[in-house]
């Protein structure tokens, strides 16, 4: 999922584990402060690249224009599942699309173009699922998922696995612009959430909050 990110940052110097939780306008423009109150870096126009409720959180003390249309987002969660199942020979599938109330999607990584050839499997809850269970402790929705799957596989699966929680997964209901632009504040806020669910639409997102 980050392989794109980490070819573009190559040649930058970006800083990782820094949460910004606040802009501060300031005469030269705006100031990153993160959880600690310190300053991480000064720019005159920023970029938001984040999930829509968390862009709102930092973008509302600074009076950016498009509020209203990130506030009318709506995400939807998922709990992924990563597992090492059997080989995709042995079950005579590459992929199952909703086969059943707790899992959407089961996928083997090996049917992608220019992957090894390997046990690796993803599997992806349903949404009504994942919002019923969102809070619940990971350990417990790895031992439902790894279950779930094994079912569906008909074949055991067993650890080393692991469950992400993915609170702001998939873009019911987008912004409906390829980004979000206030020019009289140098701010920009950009993500799949502006256009729709694939990773196309946070790629075009991006393009048009890079092109301002």
């Amino acid at each position: 999922m980050n392989a794109v990110v980490r070819a573009e940052a190559e040649e930058l110097e970006p800083t990782f584990g820094s949460r910004i939780t606040r802009l501060d306008r300031t005469p030269e423009g705006w100031a990153l402060v993160d959880l600690d109150g310190t300053v991480v870096c000064r720019a005159p126009e920023v970029v938001v690249a984040v999930p829509a409720p968390q862009a709102q959180v930092l973008l509302e003390p600074t009076g950016f224009r498009h509020l209203d249309a990130i506030e009318n987002v709506v995400l939807d969660p998922v709990w992924a599942f990563m597992f090492e199942g059997p080989d995709r020979s042995a079950v005579g599938f590459d992929v199952l699309e909703r086969p059943s109330p707790v899992i959407e999607y089961l996928e083997a990584q090996a049917s992608k173009p220019g992957r090894a050839e390997d046990r690796a499997w993803v599997a992806h809850a349903t949404v009504a699922w994942s919002r019923a269970h969102l809070e619940d402790e990971r350990a417990s929705v790895e031992r439902v998922l790894g279950e779930e799957v094994a079912r569906l596989l008909g074949h055991p699966v067993a650890p080393p696995w692991s469950a992400h929680r993915w609170r702001y997964g998939l873009v019911r209901t987008p912004a409906g612009a390829p980004c979000l632009r206030d020019e009289s504040l140098g701010l920009v806020a950009c993500g799949d959430w502006c256009l729709g669910p694939a990773v196309e639409h946070a790629l075009a997102s991006g393009r048009a909050a890079g092109s301002g």
